[in-house]
């Protein structure tokens, strides 16, 4: 028998597995060899060339390995100025005027309400702009004499921000075309742009977007000095947003990084917070595009001018912070983005935010994820619990943030509040079946789930059906350089799921029964598993390094690039569908549905063109799962596979000679155990270690 190594759990990104020197290299061969062709009517390559958009190049910086820089900071006293926290309280709790006039209690109206918004207190906000509105009308669309219109235009301006927070987009784009007929600027074709986005309303979108650029051309032509600056990167801004929702971030990073230089120069002393919120969307673009390091370094300036600036702002020091752990969970280091999160909510607590502030209610959330992602079930779910009591007053950002969310979901089902989770997913399900159709990858996660609750609940066979018929499509589905943490988490709770009931069938002596080899099949869903992030992003810059033919590595940037943009356009599709009736237009959703449909064929058609001059991409990306026949088959006389797994109660193991039945055992113990037999043996052995 040849000479075997062993991967010691504690170095290796994948499972202890022991493998013969030469394994590795038969991967690579077998991959390569069973490469497939694909029969169906294919665009033609210049085709695709035209529906999707070639990526800018990438730079490297070393990245900095811990957050104490940042942590000292944040836990540093006396951040909120508690006169100026005391003020804005003040303001925001303020009495109206002994007075009728109404242009006097429209502004006041419209001052207290931004104050409430910048508190956090949504409803108040929502209340108090609609009564500016109300005091600054005569009747609808028509101001009280003597109302100022640039005053009257910010009022509905201000007006369209809230109730868009509350979902009413409805509302907030009539409010918006009102403010663009009787005094345009800037800030209102950005919105409007920005809430037809919201609605998927693409098209719609898009002749703002020009009748925007439009006006502040005109504007810049009028203008001289910093004033046109300005108006350049206001057109810059707008093109952006635009750019990021249809998943372009690398054309959308040249202008956000140019608006970005710009603003150091009039944003920065005046409006410190639109200038580093500006970076944050910056740092957001990076990480999009998967250039993670870059991303760390760039929040990680915006988050110490922030503090520098006294941080007296609490809904933009909580949103600096969601960022940094939302590229830290990108990462991989979820200890690292939950000590972020909670130093957040620390901070925003201090600064004087309620408990049902909007802000705090977001960033419980997040924090709730990321203990759901520890598998911190318990906790996740007191955090849930609260965020959806304090949502109360806001239907639209309950069903946002909370309602019928994968990790709310799962979280229950984990906490034995099985029949609970099992009515929201039924619904769930037959709502994504009908919308999305059964073979989509929302609606296989849901089928998932309702699997998992099958099995707690007893019922093997369906939740049987329902894993055999759900997993195929995630794997399918499952995008080898993504950076969502949370739907990589869920994915790998679904498929333990799966493997702990494929163990009772096992155990059970149930295989007949169910019709399936429980042993094979654990096998391929531990390989499922085993990756890891970093492990995808080296395959991705594997293959763009490997793609050494010019032509060939444009094919490969394409192809990545239109997995960005069908993914933000899935976004869109997704938030749109999950918005009530009335908010929906037929026409808007099937021009959404054929917009990815085209860009679905495009990248088909750029892997298929890659995949036949440069088969071993596919293999870098996304190496298929091996059955332990086939790994028999590639095994020479006298030799064998011994692999092994630990799971968090159990720890399996296979034997595979080159031919003959495979041996399979399952051990009642887990990974912590396994790691103490490990650390006591190489102790006995060396006891220096």
């Amino acid at each position: 028998m040849k000479k075997f190594e062993v991967f010691p759990h504690k170095f290796s990104l994948r499972p202890p597995i022991i493998l013969f020197r030469w394994f590795p290299a038969f991967l690579l061969i077998f991959v390569t060899i069973f490469s497939f062709a694909c029969a169906e009517k294919r665009m033609t390559i210049d085709e695709a060339k035209k529906v999707t958009v070639s990526m800018d190049k990438e730079s490297f910086v070393s990245p900095p390995r811990r957050i104490d820089d940042i942590l000292a900071i944040l836990d540093q006293p006396g951040q909120f100025d508690p006169e100026i926290a005391a003020k804005i309280k003040a303001q925001a709790d303020a009495l109206p005027p002994d007075t009728d006039n109404p242009v006097t209690l429209a502004m006041f109206y419209r001052k207290r309400g931004m104050k409430a918004f910048q508190l956090g207190r949504s409803k108040q906000a929502l209340e108090d702009t609609r009564a500016a509105l109300r005091y600054a009308e005569k009747k609808k669309g028509q101001k009280v004499p003597g109302f100022n219109i640039i005053d009257y235009s910010w009022i509905l301006t201000d007006l369209a921000l809230v109730e868009g927070l509350f979902g009413n987009y409805s509302r907030a784009i009539e409010l918006e075309k009102r403010v663009l007929k009787i005094a345009p600027n800037h800030v209102a074709y950005r919105y409007l742009m920005r809430d037809y986005l919201h609605m998927g309303n693409l098209k719609s979108a898009e002749k703002v977007e020009k009748a925007g650029v439009r006006y502040c051309d005109e504007q810049i032509y009028r203008k001289s000095g910093i004033s046109r600056v300005k108006y350049l990167d206001y057109k810059h801004r707008m093109q952006a947003i635009s750019l990021d929702a249809r998943g372009k971030y690398a054309e959308a990073e040249s202008l956000r990084r140019s608006v970005v230089k710009n603003m150091v120069h009039y944003y920065l002393d005046r409006y410190p917070e639109t200038y580093l919120n500006e970076r944050r969307r910056l740092a957001s673009n990076l990480m999009q595009q998967g250039r993670l390091v870059e991303a760390e370094i760039e929040i990680r300036e915006i988050l110490r001018q922030s503090m520098g600036f006294g941080g007296m702002k609490s809904s933009m020091t909580a949103n600096h912070l969601r960022t940094f752990a939302r590229v830290l969970l990108a990462q991989g280091r979820v200890q690292d983005a939950e000590k972020i999160i909670r130093a957040a909510t620390r901070i925003m607590k201090s600064s004087g935010l309620s408990d049902d502030s909007f802000f705090l209610a977001r960033v419980n959330m997040h924090l709730g994820n990321i203990l759901f992602a520890r598998r911190n079930f318990t906790e996740a779910m007191k955090l849930f619990d609260i965020t959806r009591e304090n949502l109360r007053d806001n239907q639209y950002l309950y069903k946002k943030l909370f309602a019928g969310k994968p990790g709310v979901l799962i979280s229950l089902l984990k906490t034995g509040r099985t029949e609970e989770a099992m009515r929201s997913i039924a619904a769930k399900y037959n709502n994504f079946s009908k919308k999305f159709g059964e073979k989509h990858h929302r609606t296989a996660e849901v089928l998932g789930m309702r699997a998992m609750a099958y099995a707690q609940l007893g019922e093997k066979k369906q939740a049987m059906k329902d894993f055999s018929n759900c997993i195929p499509i995630l794997l399918e589905k499952k995008e080898p350089f993504g950076h969502d943490y949370f739907e990589d988490q869920r994915f790998q709770i679904l498929v333990e799921a799966y493997i702990d009931l494929l163990t009772q069938v096992h155990e059970g002596k149930l295989e007949k029964e169910f019709e399936i080899n429980a042993s094979a099949e654990i096998f391929k869903l531990f390989q499922a598993i085993s990756g890891s992030i970093v492990q995808r992003a080296l395959g991705e810059s594997g293959a763009r390094a490997a793609a050494v033919n010019p032509d060939l590595a444009d094919l490969v940037r394409r192809e990545q690039d239109a997995s960005k943009q069908l993914n933000a356009l899935r976004t869109i599709l997704s938030d749109v569908l999950a918005m009530s009736p009335d908010l929906q237009t037929p026409n808007v959703v099937k021009d959404l549905k054929n917009k990815i449909d085209s860009l679905s064929a495009a990248r088909a058609t750029l892997k298929y063109e890659i995949k036949r001059r440069f088969p071993k991409y596919a293999n870098f990306i996304n190496p298929p799962l091996l059955t332990p026949f086939i790994i028999q088959k590639h095994l020479r006389p006298g030799e064998a596979l011994i692999a092994i797994y630990s799971s968090v109660n159990r720890t399996y193991i296979w034997a595979m000679p080159n031919n003959g039945q495979e041996k399979f055992s399952i051990m009642p113990f887990g990974e912590k155990e396994v790691v103490r037999i490990v650390t006591n043996l190489r102790k006995s052995l060396d006891p220096k270690t």
